[in-house]
């Protein structure tokens, strides 16, 4: 045979390689890349155990690389790694991949029987591929064969339905496969098989570890190398399949939640579908299948049933120093650390370690509780989750099996001086810089450029690993000794100096072994204390929590029925009563259905979807429950007059416990980039057609005899989006001794979608909500609740429907008490008299080929969420809301405007407000117009026709535009005063005017407690203009104690104190029907002084908010309207159009 072109004998057929010289070396190396080690997974073999490979006839071409197995090239963070320098050649990706590359000596032979080194790439089992790691100078330098393999990833390598259709762990079955196949046929290459040594880097090393202590691996390997990874990885195992499969179930589009039935869809899916679905998953963990993993491997190791072989396990002194955060997306929160900030971030990091967040404390003792400086905390914070997701379970594991078999332990620490200019020199030894001293060759085998010393330690460290692999000890004479780990603890501090050292982070060990478990298992006793409460449809059980700031515990029930799923022949229809359940209901989390949300990848031009989405923050935890939420951090300078969007938006991820679906709805329907520059949260929290819960929060104390007054909360988006679990009662709860309710009702067109007539009445959202006040009614007291005391309260389309629940019949006796906060049933956008137009538009959508309305609604029932949703999305048009509530007849009997001037309405005791920059900055954002704004450069010049446009909006006459000019933007030539005063007179129109006009029609039949919001939150002000006053929702923080999803806001001590007393305000007139009561300055009663209450950290009374803009939006603007309409009606008079 050529030497050049080696030609090797394998069970399947022979193959031909290539020959390569080493520079520095005479030694040669034979390379065979892609050699198939099992049949191509395709067809029937998706989502099944490997098969041994077909054999070939003739010489199989081994000279180039194979294919990756199929990922999402987006997985990589590609910005990071041009910063990396680290280059990804053209390779194709194609789910045929199951090949190994093997590397050997040009002198090896079938009977040189040389050790031999099976690599396992990492990438989070999700990405990856065997021929980034080449393994021609570790073969040439320390004659040893060396195989690197590649296995199925992400969805194909790890989707599991949790039974028998599909265990899951394909990947690991693969390297099983590779294994055996190595066992087969490395002595044709001239390896030992009964000297193989398995390693592995990050995700590597944790299969490395899980082929430690499956027992499907027993004899395919005898000794083990786990880099920077192990079994016990946080992210990288599951005990359960189901939040991956009911994720993947919803993606699929697969219609069905049979098992066997999705497998069977999924393998006809294309490799291009299975990628789309693959790409919300930054990690999807292996599974305990029953096979492969018989049990999880904490339990498996703890109970020594693993395989005893000797290993070499170790950490990076600094696993967390850089590339990950880069890669993962998280370094610009890490930025964003500093003492202030710090508290809420470990809350939400100590959540998504799965720890309760009461523990954050004891992270922050631990860690950073020595220095005020930024970025020693910084250091400090990512040092804390390298511990967590690398020291800590390394050193475990490394325990548990040094009582079988040696092991050895290393900390890698030399910084590496051809990575110095690439990132801060702060970072030290970072996640992977180890490999490239052990292969002796960085990525694609370039050589880097050593310095003497680096060229030294990385033949040292080559020799180490080898000696290892031969004998089972990395020592040998020349080499600094590196002791095996006993009762001492020693281990090897690996650097140009190698020094030994002993007990590894000892204390960090204690903290999280011991101090964390036993404080968590305190905690725990306490919350084992359960509350089961029954309720008119069956048992539900809820969990306790304990508020940082308070003594008093919360109990917490999720996800309570409180109608029928509105599914099918319910979809356009009255809710009807939730049918009852046997057994205790769980009501600590959400239920397992659907999970469809937002797909943003941060590009400006790209286009938000109903697709999951999900960046990954330390720890990787599947999605669904226990969801990734994005909490951007991008801010707005003070001197940018209005939305300027940003090239670039960082989101650190936060992890979302217990939440159940919110209801149908188009994630687009906010504008997700300029929310990811206000702080806001798009979470990944699945959405539903079967969305009929509610979430209640009681005090721990509370019994059925408590009759404590009662707090319904309704949600605001428009009538279009939304949900209840964004709202956190606990901490209302807790200190003003209150029972909260979150509602949750229909919304966009399953929600106010109408007909017209009596095939589609319509207002389906306001009678779920009704639904929802009447379930209070019967079944609140088994909470502690008084069903006698129930106040409902909301903002924005939330007060739009508190306000139309007190003008509607069919609430009578359902409430006692209403506050409406930036928000009333007579907002132009939120009501309509008639149906017709969106009637009309959605026929033409629906590709329903008819226009009478009985045969639409059926043709409507039967279309999918996802055909609903489509139409849902083209009727969010920006800056005009389509889908309204309508004068039904039932619900509505009239106009809300009619019923309030005939004053038929519940006439029950009110808040009513608005804040002082209703336009200010969010709204203008979500609704798109900011951008607008800014296109249409609204300066004097352009002011007329931007008016007129806007009157078209407001459905006044065009005509009308001089007298908006004169009232609002008469006195400036300034851009960014016409701009602010442009927003004012916005505001005005939507939310202030329409809530005095209802404030001053319900205050003769009961007493109405008005307020003007003022106050600018402190921790807000980075995020926006500095000439944005007190903007749309920025109440609720203080209202609640808390902001989105409980997160406390990093309130001053003067905001601590202002939302302590709104809290008192709200929860005051819950009780009483009046606010006041000792120690809170005085509201007023909003009579015809039209006293009202000024919000601020002072509050103060005020007088007749905006008279003058009350007069001209009731008197001036309507007067000159019916002198233009006389005139039309005298000249259609005069000049009639001839037929």
């Amino acid at each position: 045979e050529d030497s050049a072109h080696p030609i090797r004998t394998t069970h399947t057929g022979q193959v031909q390689g290539s020959l390569i010289h080493l520079n520095d070396t005479k030694e040669g190396v034979y390379i065979f890349l892609g050699i198939p080690f099992a049949k191509p997974p395709l067809g029937e073999l998706r989502f099944a155990p490997p098969e041994p490979p077909e054999p070939w006839s003739g010489v199989r071409d081994g000279t180039t690389y194979p294919a990756m197995c199929l990922q999402n090239a987006v997985t990589v963070n590609a910005e990071s790694l041009a910063m990396t320098k680290l280059s990804v050649p053209s390779i194709s990706t194609s789910e045929d991949c199951l090949y190994l590359n093997i590397y050997t000596p040009a002198h090896a032979h079938e009977g040189s029987k040389l050790p031999v080194m099976v690599w396992i790439h990492g990438g989070a089992l999700v990405s990856g591929m065997a021929s980034s790691s080449d393994g021609s100078t570790l073969a040439a330098k320390e004659d040893v064969v060396v195989v690197a393999i590649q296995y199925r990833l992400g969805l194909l390598g790890f989707f599991s339905t949790g039974d028998e259709h599909a265990r899951g762990n394909w990947g690991y079955l693969d390297q099983v496969a590779a294994l055996s196949w190595v066992q087969q046929n490395i002595a044709y290459f001239g390896g030992n098989p009964d000297l193989v040594t398995i390693f592995g880097e990050s995700a590597g090393g944790a299969s490395v570890s899980s082929q430690v202590v499956s027992p499907m691996s027993k004899g395919l390997f005898h000794r083990a190398i786990m880099e920077s990874g192990v079994a016990l990885v946080p992210d990288l195992i599951s005990n359960t399949s189901e939040v991956v499969y009911t994720k993947v179930a919803n993606l699929s589009g697969c219609e069905t939640t049979d098992s066997e039935t999705l497998v069977r869809c999924l393998r006809n899916k294309s490799g291009e579908e299975i990628l789309a679905i693959n790409k919300v998953f930054q990690s999807i963990p292996a599974v305990v299948d029953g096979k492969f993993l018989p049990r999880h491997p904490q339990e498996l190791l703890t109970s020594v049933d693993f395989h005893p072989v000797p290993s070499i396990i170790g950490v990076n002194n600094d696993e967390y120093g850089w590339l990950l955060p880069m890669a993962q997306g998280s370094d610009q929160m890490i930025k964003n650390i500093t003492r202030e900030t710090l508290p809420a971030i470990l809350k939400n990091t100590a959540t998504q370690m799965t720890i309760p967040p009461e523990c954050s404390d004891l992270l922050m003792e631990e860690y950073m509780n020595n220095t005020e400086d930024a970025q020693t905390l910084q250091i400090q914070y990512k040092e804390m989750i390298a511990d967590f997701m690398f020291v800590i379970p390394a050193l475990q594991v490394a325990k548990s099996q040094r009582s079988r078999a040696p092991v050895y332990f290393y900390e890698f620490r030399h910084v590496s001086s051809f990575k110095k200019d690439m990132r801060p020199a702060y970072v030290k030894a970072d996640h992977g810089d180890e490999i490239a001293f052990v292969f002796g060759s960085s990525h694609w085998g370039i050589k880097p450029d050593f310095t003497e010393e680096e060229e030294l330690l990385s033949r040292t460290m080559m020799k180490y690993w080898t000696n290892f692999v031969r004998h089972g000890n990395p020592n040998s004479e020349g080499l600094p000794d590196w002791p095996v780990m006993d009762e001492d603890e020693q281990y090897l501090q690996l650097d140009v100096q190698p020094a030994v050292g002993q007990a590894l982070k000892a204390r960090r060990v204690q903290f999280w072994t011991q101090t964390l478990p036993q404080k968590i298992q305190e905690l725990k006793g306490a919350q084992d204390n359960y509350k089961e409460k029954t309720t008119h449809t069956g048992q539900v059980q809820g969990s306790l929590i304990l508020l940082n700031d308070t003594k008093e515990g919360v109990y917490i029930f999720l996800g309570i029925p409180f109608a029928k799923p509105p599914l099918r022949e319910l979809r356009f229809a009255p809710p009807e009563p939730p049918e009852p359940w046997s057994g205790v209901r769980d009501g600590t989390t959400y239920p397992a259905i659907k999970c469809q949300v937002l797909k943003w990848t941060g590009d400006q031009n790209s286009e938000p979807d109903c697709s999951d989405f999900s960046i990954s923050y330390p720890p990787l935890h599947s999605l669904c429950d226990g969801d990734m939420l994005q909490m951007p951090e991008k801010g707005q300078s003070d001197d940018d007059s209005l939305s300027k969007s940003p090239s670039t938006i960082t989101v650190p991820t936060y992890r979302i416990s217990v939440i159940f679906p919110r209801c149908l709805q188009n994630s687009d329907a906010v504008n997700t980039e300029n929310l990811a520059m206000m702080k806001l949260s798009v979470p990944s929290i699945s959405i539903s057609e079967d969305c009929l819960y509610l979430n209640i929060y009681t005090p721990a104390h509370a019994h059925e005899g408590s009759k404590l007054p009662v707090m319904v909360w309704i949600h605001g988006g428009g009538l279009s989006t939304g949900m209840a679990s964004m709202y956190d009662g606990s901490m209302l709860t807790a200190k003003e001794d209150v029972v909260v309710v979150t509602i949750q009702y229909r919304l966009g067109l399953l929600g106010f979608f109408s007909t017209g007539d009596e095939h589609a009445t319509g207002n389906w959202g306001y009678l779920d909500q009704v639904a929802a006040l009447r379930w209070v009614q019967q079944n609140i007291a088994y909470f502690g609740g008084n069903p006698d005391l129930a106040t409902i309260f909301g903002e924005s389309a939330g007060g739009t429907s508190v306000s139309s629940q007190v003008v509607s019949p069919m609430s009578k006796g359902l409430f006692h008490r209403a506050i409406m906060e930036s928000g009333v049933a007579l907002m132009p956008d939120m009501i309509s008299n008639t149906s017709e137009a969106v009637y009309s538009k959605v026929a033409s959508l629906s590709g329903c080929e008819t226009t009478d309305s009985e045969t639409l609604v059926r043709c409507l029932r039967n279309k999918s969420a996802e055909e609903i949703l489509d139409i849902n999305k083209t009727l969010d048009v920006p800056q005009v809301i389509t889908i309204r509530a309508v004068t039904d007849g039932k619900f509505l009997p009239r106009h809300p405007q009619e019923l309030l001037t005939s004053v038929d309405f519940h006439p029950v005791p009110s808040i009513i407000g608005v804040n002082n920059d209703e336009y200010g900055w969010l709204l203008p954002m979500v609704r798109h117009s900011s951008n607008s704004l800014e296109v249409w450069g609204l300066i004097r010049e352009t002011l007329p026709a931007i008016l007129k446009n806007t009157t078209i909006y407001m459905t006044i006459p065009p005509e009308c535009s001089d007298l908006l000019m004169e009232e609002y933007m008469n006195n400036t030539e300034d851009a960014q005063t016409l701009q602010i005063q442009y927003k004012e007179m916005i505001a005005d129109f939507l939310f202030v005017i329409p809530a005095l006009q209802i404030a001053k029609f319900q205050r003769s039949h009961a007493s109405v407690y008005f307020y003007e919001f003022r106050h600018v939150p402190s921790y807000l002000k980075d995020t926006r203009p500095s000439y944005v006053k007190a903007d749309h929702a920025d109440e609720i923080a203080f209202v609640f104690g808390s902001s989105r999803w409980g997160i406390i806001p990093d309130f001053t001590e003067e905001e601590k104190l202002l939302s302590r007393t709104m809290m008192k305000y709200w929860t005051n007139f819950a009780r009483h029907g009046n606010p006041n009561s000792e120690g809170l300055p005085d509201w007023p009663v909003m009579d015809n002084n039209e006293q009202y209450l000024q919000l601020d950290v002072q509050p103060a009374v005020g007088r007749a908010l905006k008279a003058r803009r009350v007069q001209f939006w009731t008197q001036t603007l309507p007067q000159k309207i019916q002198e233009l309409k006389g005139a039309q009606d005298n000249y259609k008079e005069k000049y009639p159009v001839r037929g």
